[in-house]
């Protein structure tokens, strides 16, 4: 079965170093028409599960209402987190936990030190609350850990504390390069890349305890996401259906922000057909990009790729002097590839 993912909304109570300025920080929840149009057709589509992100999806202002309905309605549900919010909002959702899949909770570090940088004070010790009720009331939890080039030397630490913390596993996140990234010094350069995947590929092997990678790093899979597989879809705080959760404010060459996705004013029947083309069509671009020329390191970065091909990395012009401009530039893959 698919999973729906549901960006409740673009606000956050954070403002971490390492995130996209357009994706959070906002003002915006979606509307309840729209999940209840969500909620009303989705499962006759295969989809039975649904995960809420955002933001900070704990910040919706009827949050607990939105995880009764879909309860109510059969669903099993989960969402990610920061765990800021989560002494507040459990004593409201805490009667629907028995369809509670996992709470994803991001975790950067092993220390406040370490955590606290990219997220802010007081973070790390407040995450540690959240997940104390976790453990007391026994609800399912897993940790996400961005790496950058301020916690890569953390991995090995960052998969024990998890365990130690009792969560359900851990996923290594790459972090997507943006102009933020660049300037506080997290991007990871191309080299490094290649030694993290390795480094936590050996622990993978060496471990029993759940250990996931996430699909931006090299693969010669050319559609190594849920999303690129049809198995997730992603639907922003405004209403529409988009390609990839990390691109949902990003991605607007992708899907040309076809009104047709847009569950304000369509139904959800007509918008996942049009998605489904939409991604049908992306897959055939990919592949005939790759049959004729795809064969360098760069290209199989698949969410590079996918930033490249959405417009979203001109921007990196501004940084002549960096190990990615060097590569990209001798790679010949800065801006929108070319099927040419």
């Amino acid at each position: 079965m698919a999973t729906l993912l549901i960006e409740l909304t673009n606000r956050c109570n954070l403002n971490c170093r390492h995130c996209f300025d357009q994706r959070h920080g906002g003002h915006d929840d979606i509307r309840l028409p729209v999940i209840e149009k969500i909620i009303g057709r989705a499962g006759e589509h295969d989809f039975d599960t649904i995960v809420f992100t955002g933001g900070e999806p704990t910040l919706h202002r009827q949050f607990p209402q939105i995880v009764r309905r879909v309860y109510e309605a059969g669903y099993r549900f989960g969402f990610v987190s920061n765990g800021q919010n989560f002494q507040k909002i459990y004593p409201q959702i805490k009667f629907f936990l028995d369809r509670l899949e996992t709470i994803t909770f991001s975790l950067d570090g092993v220390t406040p030190e370490s955590h606290d940088s990219l997220r802010g004070d007081g973070t790390f010790t407040n995450l540690l609350k959240a997940i104390s009720i976790c453990v007391a009331k026994e609800i399912p939890f897993t940790f996400n850990s961005v790496l950058t080039a301020h916690n890569i030397h953390e991995i090995e630490l960052l998969a024990g504390l998890a365990q130690q913390l009792g969560s359900g596993g851990v996923r290594f996140g790459q972090l997507m390069l943006t102009p933020a990234a660049m300037d506080h010094g997290l991007a990871l350069t191309p080299d490094m890349i290649n030694t993290v995947a390795d480094k936590i590929e050996k622990l993978k092997e060496s471990h029993t305890y759940p250990i996931g990678m996430g699909p931006g790093f090299y693969t010669a899979l050319l559609f190594p996401c849920a999303s690129l597989q049809m198995a997730e879809l992603t639907i922003t705080h405004s209403g529409h259906l988009a390609l990839c959760c990390h691109l949902p404010d990003h991605g607007s060459a992708l899907l040309h922000q076809d009104s047709q996705l847009d569950l304000n004013h369509v139904e959800f029947e007509e918008a996942f057909a049009t998605w489904q083309g939409a991604v049908q069509s992306y897959r055939s671009t990919k592949k005939i990009y790759f049959n004729n020329r795809g064969k360098g390191f760069a290209e199989h970065l698949p969410c590079w790729f996918c930033q490249s091909y959405s417009n979203q990395v001109n921007w990196l012009k501004a940084y002549a002097n960096t190990h990615w401009f060097r590569f990209i530039e001798e790679n010949n893959f800065l801006g929108r590839p070319s099927n040419d």
